[in-house]
């Protein structure tokens, strides 16, 4: 029975996807400046449960291109982030992740960036590690770049940052 199941878990196994990241925003109360934020929004579209072991992610400023291993903590530090206790079937399923950086003050930075010809963006970093039945450990990456004119998240199209194994 053990085997049987074990293979089930092999064939049918958990596997999670980021579906999008989208603008959050922390007022800090009253009269504060606007925080960069990111919700994330992500799914168990595999056929059985993952059980999750970390969250780590990161909001901050970057040059570009990136470098190597920035997406799974190599180059940077990520932070960790509150883990679900409950194991993940379907979704939606969400994390925030905030910043110092406010809105205003990115708007300027990228500006003097670009007139000192310069290139560098504010990301979103981050990985989701979770586990099978077995115990089996896999991990989602993802990265996300601030688009200040329109004040959304763009997803990078790289497999080094955006990944599911």
């Amino acid at each position: 029975v053990r085997l049987a199941r074990d293979e089930f878990i092999a064939t049918h196994r958990p596997k999670i996807i980021v579906h999008a990241v989208e603008i959050s925003r922390d007022d800090g109360g009253e009269g504060a400046e606007e925080k960069i934020g990111a919700s994330v929004i992500y799914f168990n579209v595999g056929d059985t449960p993952a059980q999750i072991v970390a969250i780590n992610a990161k909001i901050s400023r970057y040059r570009l291109p990136l470098q190597s291993g920035l997406g799974v903590g190599i180059g940077i530090r990520l932070t960790p982030l509150p883990v679900p206790k409950d194991r993940i079937v379907g979704g939606p399923h969400f994390i925030a992740i905030f910043s110092a950086h406010t809105f205003e003050n990115e708007r300027f930075v990228l500006k003097a960036a670009q007139d000192n010809g310069r290139d560098g963006a504010c990301m979103c970093i981050g990985q989701i590690v979770y586990e099978d039945g077995r115990g089996v450990r896999r991990e989602t990456g993802f990265c996300r770049r601030l688009d200040v004119k329109d004040e959304r998240w763009t997803k990078i199209d790289n497999p080094e940052y955006e990944y599911a194994y």
